[in-house]
């Protein structure tokens, strides 16, 4: 891992480990590079906001599990089911994150992921509003189970999305 990288990861680390006991809003830069351990100016080459911060974190793991899952673009109706499984094993796992994140707000950063990951895969309009569809509805989900004490498994958050998939 090269030193920018290092850093990034650092202060994603160090900023996260801080939204553990304080309010983001309340968060300084500074307090960021010191539990780094990286200088400010690491932090202006490489970010312009906290929130940059979090988007690079939640980029990279996305990034992480996408080809570590082997997640087709494209998948046949056979693979539904072990697709949205996989997803939500993912998120799950991922949970304190995501806890983390609607704690302070910051939510809306798991939408534009959620955005970023489908939107590429679209081949003309309609699969453009086809995969926002899907996207949306899987982090309105993630959201909800997050919001309402994550009582519900990964089977039943894949059936809720298989049922708001089929609508009549």
């Amino acid at each position: 891992m090269n030193k920018a990288e290092y850093s990034k990861q650092s202060m994603a680390e160090a900023l996260l480990h801080l939204m553990e006991t304080e309010d983001y809003d309340r968060i300084t830069i500074q307090q960021i590079v010191d539990e780094a351990g990286v200088s400010r100016m690491a932090f202006y080459r490489n970010f312009e906001t906290k929130d940059q911060i979090l988007q690079y974190h939640i980029d990279r793991i996305t990034d992480e599990f996408v080809q570590r899952a082997g997640l087709k673009e494209k998948y046949d109706a056979a693979e539904t089911i072990p697709y949205f499984l996989e997803i939500f094993r993912h998120l799950v796992r991922v949970r304190p994150l995501g806890e983390l994140l609607v704690r302070a707000g910051k939510f809306e950063l798991v939408r534009t992921e959620f955005v970023r990951v489908y939107a590429y895969r679209a081949h003309d309009h309609k699969d453009l509003y086809r995969y926002h569809f899907l996207g949306g509805g899987i982090c309105s989900i993630y959201y909800a189970w997050l919001v309402s004490g994550c009582k519900e498994s990964v089977e039943e958050l894949t059936d809720m999305i298989l049922q708001v998939a089929t609508l009549p």
